[in-house]
């Protein structure tokens, strides 16, 4: 009995923490501008010349005049395809190996919109309205592979909503602020191995020959907020700087236990349930610097800082009886830093470009196969076109470098998350595309 019980909490444990690793670097999407992304998002807490800057830092409304929108729409094309798996069972129940392919490409195609309004009420005030989901992915493993039991399918879906207002308190200076409406839902899933559950309590069952599958669901609101300034000691060089704060969410969800095998499906523990665990969209500090060099090249800096530390730990509670359960993640604060320009072609066109390394929290001994992140490189490039003077089209264009991964995770026995998971090693080959289109009107 004791064992089903820690099987079923690692189960769930693991589920919610791999929210944390559905995205690109952890779960951060920075894909909210068309215009940020030409130039890799370097210099974007400085600049004021797109409603799509108010995600970045509420304070660039200061330098958009009138009524503007911005709508955006993001196309990701991941890859994280497993090029080689192997693994083996507990050496509770002989160690065999684990019988499966190497789980294809975990990363699924994302569509990622967002929105933008602005209004200059004021000389001095502007109110402005952004619609984003800045963090979140969805990856996928073939039913049938090696590290099933460790993760099938992830999905995390974040949404921000976020009413804001710039102030000038002279023309050289603007701060900004933002509240944030956050609403997160989760849906995970893996494997269980119910072959190995039975055989350790003296069942005629052999591992991996009765697998089930629990998935674990849950959702929630929660507020934040966001605070910035912009700077301009010269004409044409301007500075920025933004704070987003962590946001916590208290997810409640359920976990569907399907595939237990008589007798198994009497113990209590082995039931469907209700869960409840703590789920944290960490804090941002972002920096910018906008730097105009004549009248048709502008060079553009950036650096973002990301406090990922909030992921030390998870703990999920459950209803149906198994204990509390602790997992730790050890994720590290990461660094983003870009580089990027601009050339005005003429009055009417715009291209630019940029590049970034981008640092993963994830350190090596705890990466897992619901994403296989790794640090990696952005080389953008895009470009705006004025149909109209009140009417913009950007589009933009970034492939992302990134090492290959190695997934090695452990099954040390009882009394430990990956209890019946096995001892899984695979090797991963990353890099992504990400197309993205923006249309800016001014009103």
């Amino acid at each position: 009995m004791q064992i089903g019980k820690w099987r079923l909490a690692g189960v769930m444990a693991a589920g919610i923490c791999a929210a944390g690793e559905a995205g690109a670097t952890g779960f951060e999407l920075r894909e909210q501008s068309s215009v940020g992304q030409g130039a890799s998002f370097a210099g974007v807490a400085a600049r004021a010349d797109d409603p799509s800057m108010l995600f970045f830092n509420p304070a660039a409304m200061g330098g958009l005049s009138g009524y503007q929108a911005a709508v955006v729409g993001t196309l990701i094309l991941p890859n994280a395809t497993a090029t080689s798996a192997y693994g083996n069972y507990n050496a509770l129940v002989g160690g065999a190996p684990i019988q499966g392919s190497t789980g294809g490409n975990a990363g699924l195609t994302g569509f990622v919109p967002a929105g933008y309004l602005t209004a200059e009420i004021l000389p001095t005030v502007r109110l402005g309205l952004s619609l984003s989901a800045p963090w979140g992915l969805v990856t996928k493993n073939e039913n049938d592979a090696v590290s099933r039991y460790y993760a099938l399918t992830s999905s995390l879906k974040v949404v921000d909503i976020a009413p804001a207002i710039s102030w000038q308190p002279v023309p050289t200076i603007s701060l900004g602020a933002s509240l944030i409406v956050q609403r997160a839902d989760a849906r995970l899933s893996s494997a269980v191995d119910y072959g190995s559950i039975g055989a350790v309590r003296g069942l005629p069952f052999r591992p991996g020959s009765a697998d089930g599958r629990t998935t674990i669901s849950g959702d929630d609101t929660s507020l934040g907020w966001q605070i910035g300034a912009q700077w301009e000691p010269i004409p044409g060089t301007r500075l920025g700087a933004a704070y987003r704060s962590q946001i916590v969410h208290n997810i409640n969800g359920s976990a569907l236990v399907q595939g237990v095998p008589f007798p198994l499906s009497l113990s209590p523990t082995l039931q469907s349930g209700a869960a409840t665990a703590k789920l944290a969209t960490p804090a941002t500090a972002t920096f910018g610097l906008s730097q105009r060099i004549d009248d048709r090249w502008t060079g553009l800096l950036g650096l973002e800082w990301t406090n990922w530390t909030s992921f030390k730990n998870q703990t999920v509670y459950f209803a149906n009886g198994a204990p509390p359960s602790i997992t730790q993640e050890n994720w590290k604060n990461t660094l983003f830093v870009s580089a990027g320009a601009e050339y005005r072609w003429n009055e009417k066109l715009t291209l630019r470009g940029g590049v970034a390394w981008d640092q993963t929290p994830v350190p090596e001994g705890f990466r897992t196969p619901r994403i296989p992140d790794n640090s990696r490189v952005w080389l953008s490039i895009g470009a705006s076109y004025a149909v109209t003077q009140k009417m913009i089209l950007t589009a933009a264009y970034s492939h992302l470098f990134a090492r290959d991964a190695t997934v090695n995770l452990s099954d040390p026995g009882p009394a430990n998350t990956n209890l019946f998971r096995g001892n899984v090693v695979a090797n991963y080959r990353l890099n992504a595309n990400i197309l993205s289109a923006q249309l800016r009107v001014i009103f």
